[in-house]
């Protein structure tokens, strides 16, 4: 999959569009995460509240549905361990678009809905 971002590109974020709407599949945010400082992601949500994730045979399901977007090129992807993850009630799973060179759930887990500062245009 062709990275949707790259370093240099310039998004506009709209501010705490959570408040009223939760987030939903594939909206692209940016948040902060406690474990990391000084640094702001950019990643794509792909497991909301209540989702099962597992990430197996270098493969992701989303409630044992396959993520096809993210599978076709991670053979040789080493950030693909074996993993399975119930998310909770405030708990969002979120990948980067380029999932070889990506610092994202896989690493640090679910991301919780107040760490997100926005939502990308």
């Amino acid at each position: 999959m062709i990275p949707s971002f790259s370093d240099g590109n310039r998004i506009s974020i709209r501010q705490n569009p959570y408040k009223t709407d939760p987030p939903i599949l594939g909206d692209v945010v940016v948040f902060t995460h406690p474990g990391v400082e000084r640094t702001t992601f950019l990643k794509r949500i792909v497991g909301l509240p209540g989702d099962l994730i597992e990430l197996k045979c270098k493969r992701i399901y989303v409630n044992s549905v396959s993520l096809t977007l993210y599978n076709p090129d991670l053979e040789n992807h080493s950030q693909f361990l074996d993993l399975i993850w119930l998310l909770g009630d405030d708990e969002y799973y979120v990948l980067g678009d380029n999932p070889s060179d990506s610092l994202d759930s896989r690493k640090f887990g679910p991301i919780k809905l107040d760490w997100i500062i926005g939502k990308v245009w």
